[in-house]
């Protein structure tokens, strides 16, 4: 049997970078979105709240940027409760499209996680993986025919229906897919 060699996403996977600045961009801009509002590219949500989409996206990378760089720990939370227990089980590189690894491996450790590899690359594809855990909604695009992607259910992937993607409500689905994958 050929070992899975399996990439996990760390913002809207592991760490849950939107809901603070959910609300941080809510109350400067005097504006009422929610998490489900928003979509990848923020079009639909820039119509709803009637803000320019490039003012929001950039908003969101510089504010979310900050968390990282600043090590505003106390407002990065994971996206489910016990995420050590059962990262930990699993033999994954941490792969991120944000050059704050040292930040993120620094998060990493205070929520329990350990021995873990991080890599910073923006075309996460490139890297080969068999299976890449991630939240982004087009990477599938990219995948060659023997990837696979196990698509964390976030609202801006809502709409993606593939051959080789694969929706996991939350950790233990993605675990339950990797075992009919023989892992």
């Amino acid at each position: 049997m050929v070992k899975l060699k399996i990439s996990l996403d760390v913002e809207g996977v592991l760490a849950d970078i939107h809901s603070p600045w959910v609300r941080d961009f809510n109350k400067r801009n005097s504006v009422n979105m929610d998490i489900a509002d928003i979509d990848w590219d923020f079009s639909i949500i820039s119509s709803k709240i009637e803000l320019e989409r490039n003012y929001i996206l950039s908003d969101f990378m510089e504010y979310t940027d900050n968390l990282w760089k600043n090590k505003q720990w106390d407002l990065i939370n994971t996206t489910e409760t016990n995420l050590a227990e059962k990262l930990n089980e699993l033999d994954c590189d941490i792969v991120t499209a944000r050059n704050r690894t040292q930040e993120m491996k620094e998060w990493l450790l205070l929520q329990g996680v350990h021995n873990k590899k991080i890599i910073f690359e923006i075309a996460k594809p490139s890297l080969d993986y068999t299976i890449y855990i991630d939240d982004t909604p087009f990477m599938y695009k990219s995948l060659k025919p023997w990837q696979i992607q196990i698509l964390y259910n976030k609202p801006w992937n809502k709409n993606i229906k593939e051959d080789n993607v694969l929706r996991a409500m939350n950790f233990k689905e993605v675990l339950d897919i990797l075992e009919t994958f023989g892992y």
